[in-house]
């Protein structure tokens, strides 16, 4: 259904994403909630609370797939991704979505019926019918998938649609660039062109997170662990924001810090 409403053959007034804003928006209302209330009273013990967590589970437990960066790794349905660079991936509840920075092109990735592959042309023609706009629908076949795609511009926005099959699965790939981005058929290509069954590198990233406690010496620390953790490029964010911090100039050398890291690692 969200596919459905996204391509344009139902409408609802409710963002496809707006009830999950990207990272970068949820850190931003978490610290304006934190420096809304007033600086509290009382006794600390940073130290002794930094031990109470050590080893709680962070993030999510893998039953949807595990969101590492830019990749998607999903073990139990086979499938893995890596979105182009500036999208921040996110998971809801009809799959996998990707926000490109800027706010103006959506991905949505999501599992499609196996029964799609036999003509994903004709499945295509069918969803997209009732869509008041040219549409050109095209064979696409990159990498380990085949398919088809479609290609339509509104008034405000450019969208690609595509059913693929990979294997015995089918899938649903979907971009819309509100902004009419020059570069979305480049971005819809390299995403397609990563899709693929998990290899070696991609199983090692799909294990849960674990929280441990750290003590770094400057911001190249952080961005290590970061980067052990799967998230190079946009770790060492998140750990400045699990810690209170508002950028690298308030990390103190020594520190001890709340840092994600495999579980049993």
């Amino acid at each position: 259904m969200l596919f459905r409403s996204i391509v344009g053959v139902e409408r609802r007034e409710q963002s496809p994403v707006s009830s999950h804003p990207p990272t970068p928006e949820r850190i931003a209302a978490a610290r304006a909630a934190i420096a809304s209330h007033a600086q509290a009273t009382g006794k600390t013990n940073r130290e002794r609370y930094l031990a109470s967590i050590a080893g709680v589970a962070f993030g999510e437990d893998g039953r949807a797939g595990y969101i590492r960066g830019r990749a998607y790794i999903n073990t139990r349905l086979g499938i893995a991704l890596t979105a182009p660079r500036g999208y921040l991936l996110f998971g809801s509840g009809a799959g996998l979505g990707a926000l490109k920075q800027g706010g103006k092109t959506v991905m949505i990735f999501s599992p499609a019926s196996s029964a799609i592959a036999a003509d994903p042309e004709e499945a295509l023609r069918r969803l997209l019918a009732s869509v008041d706009a040219r549409v050109d629908i095209k064979p696409l076949s990159v990498g380990p998938a085949h398919g088809a795609m479609a290609s339509y511009a509104t008034d405000r926005s450019l969208v690609r649609a595509a059913f693929l099959a990979i294997g015995e699965r089918a899938w649903r790939v979907l971009f819309v660039a509100t902004d009419r981005d020059p570069r979305i058929d480049a971005d819809f290509r390299e995403l397609v062109g990563s899709l693929r069954a998990p290899g070696p590198d991609d199983e090692a990233l799909a294990r849960p997170l674990a929280l441990r406690v750290e003590r770094v010496d400057g911001l190249a620390a952080v961005r290590r662990y970061a980067g052990r953790a799967g998230d190079a490029e946009n770790g060492a964010a998140l750990i400045l924001a699990l810690n209170g911090l508002s950028g690298a100039g308030a990390l103190r050398p020594g520190a001890a810090l709340k840092v994600p890291g495999f579980a049993g690692r």
